[in-house]
């Protein structure tokens, strides 16, 4: 079982990412060498599905008909603070994961 927690990366260029995502994803992104090494590969990954639903949103905001059925679920949203089973920081400039969550 899953659900959503509020999820940041500071990427190693220092853009950040604030978004909801479903817990299911955590176990594969966070514990994987893709990860550890910074791989860009990886990285894109990890944020794919995020970003075609941030598209997805900002094309469908004013009229609701989404094509990806999670992404009223998701956005708007991002803030970094917690939301359902908490917060997950995965800082990649200074290699350091802090969380707070209850998955």
């Amino acid at each position: 079982m899953g659900g959503t927690i509020a999820w940041t990366t500071r990427l190693p260029d220092g853009a950040e990412l604030r978004m909801h995502r479903w817990t299911n994803a955590m176990p594969w992104a966070v514990v994987n060498l893709g990860l550890l090494n910074l791989e860009e590969r990886h990285l894109d990954a990890m944020h794919s599905q995020w970003k075609e639903m941030r598209a997805d949103y900002e094309a469908h905001k004013d009229d609701g008909e989404y094509e990806f059925h999670m992404t009223s679920a998701y956005f708007p949203g991002g803030g970094l603070a917690p939301a359902g089973y908490g917060l997950l920081v995965i800082d990649c400039k200074t290699r350091t994961i802090l969380h707070s969550q209850g998955y």
